[in-house]
């Protein structure tokens, strides 16, 4: 599924006080780098704008609950966004809530709803009800909104399906290429054909791959017979919990039994991805579920083909695969590389200032 998608919510908030709400970097997910940009863009447009970091750890739930209420006392904004209305439901409460004492419009604004697949009929309908009670409601790509559909979300009046992308600044690609290990840069001089793929984590979802490692694998794989020195770049955001560590382990075991290791070259930043995919031939996104990928559009934005699975719908560019197809995947990937398949590579739109 391929369609345009575009980022439309903040685009006509100007001179406002706006508090934004949700996890911002490190680690530098595609959420994270979202609202790294947004809240830049909003500043731009003469808004007094704050953001609030909901990642950051307290010592127990209490003191993060108190936490975020003083925030929104303290800040009385004219405008609140906020970027994870499934992820707590007493935050969003309270929220709503307080709403109607400090008299702020709401935007709320979903990446991925999954989580709402696991809730309780209760807790679906005190979700709903919240809802209900917002100014307006965004979500991110069409898994997400299908994913309201299935668990019979409500609509409200300003509800919009929208894309999380917004350009990156070029005027800090040097700044973010000194910040990555020199030995990336000696990875990505020796190795060509040079791929690029990313993920927030090595995670297992029903014990299938969420991200694609695993068609990565077998990708670089059967590209080495005919490229001997053909190389991929993996960003990953974090690898935390004991899951994530140990299915990371087995990866890296599989790719040594294949003889793989000197094509792989994994890095774990807080930076920005997306000087790395401009410098790679192809960027790939063979994920099982997504609600958008802005790694794919940032690819396309840059000139760089993307491949991505048919999960979800898709900038009109991307170059699609069967969600699950290794050979559809590994097919589209060398007719690419061929030259026998091309997405259009567009000219890249305004960069915003200097981020902050």
């Amino acid at each position: 599924m391929s369609h345009d998608l575009h980022h439309k919510y903040s685009d006509y908030i100007y001179n406002k006080k706006v508090l934004v709400i949700g996890p911002c970097p490190p680690p530098l997910g595609g959420v994270a780098v979202h609202i790294k940009r947004v809240a830049h863009k909003l500043r731009m447009q003469n808004n007094n704008t704050r953001v609030y970091n909901t990642a950051k750890k307290y010592s127990n739930k209490l003191l993060s609950l108190v936490n975020f209420i003083k925030k929104l006392f303290n800040t009385k904004p004219n405008i609140v966004c906020y970027h994870e209305p499934t992820e707590s439901i007493q935050k969003l409460a309270i929220t709503v809530l307080l709403r109607y004492f400090l008299r702020y419009k709401l935007i709320t604004i979903d990446h991925d709803c999954r989580v709402l697949y696991k809730f309780k009929n209760l807790k679906k309908f005190i979700f709903n009800f919240l809802i209900k009670k917002i100014d307006a409601c965004v979500v991110i790509g069409n898994t997400t909104d299908q994913c309201y559909l299935d668990n019979k979300i409500e609509k409200i009046k300003n509800y919009s399906i929208e894309s999380p992308f917004l350009p990156p600044n070029l005027d800090e690609e040097k700044t973010i290429l000194r910040e990555y290990p020199t030995k990336t840069d000696t990875f990505i001089k020796t190795h060509t054909p040079l791929i690029s793929a990313n993920a927030f984590a090595p995670i297992l979802v029903d014990n299938k791959d969420l991200y694609g490692f695993d068609a990565c694998i077998e990708l670089i794989k059967e590209l080495k017979k005919i490229y001997s020195s053909i190389g991929i770049i993996f960003g990953i955001c974090k690898i935390e919990t004991n899951e994530q560590k140990k299915y990371f382990e087995q990866i890296k075991k599989i790719i040594k039994e294949l003889d793989l290791e000197t094509n792989f070259y994994f890095i774990a930043s807080s930076s920005e991805f997306w000087p790395l995919i401009k410098q790679s031939d192809i960027f790939v996104r063979p994920t099982r579920s997504d609600s958008f990928g802005i790694s794919v559009q940032e690819a396309i934005t840059l000139g760089v083909p993307a491949i991505a699975s048919d999960v979800c719908i898709r900038p009109q560019e991307t170059i699609l695969f069967k969600t699950e197809n290794t050979i559809d995947f590994v097919e589209k990937v060398m007719k690419s590389l061929s030259g026998k398949i091309s997405c259009k590579k567009p000219q890249l739109l305004s960069a915003p200032a200097q981020q902050d």
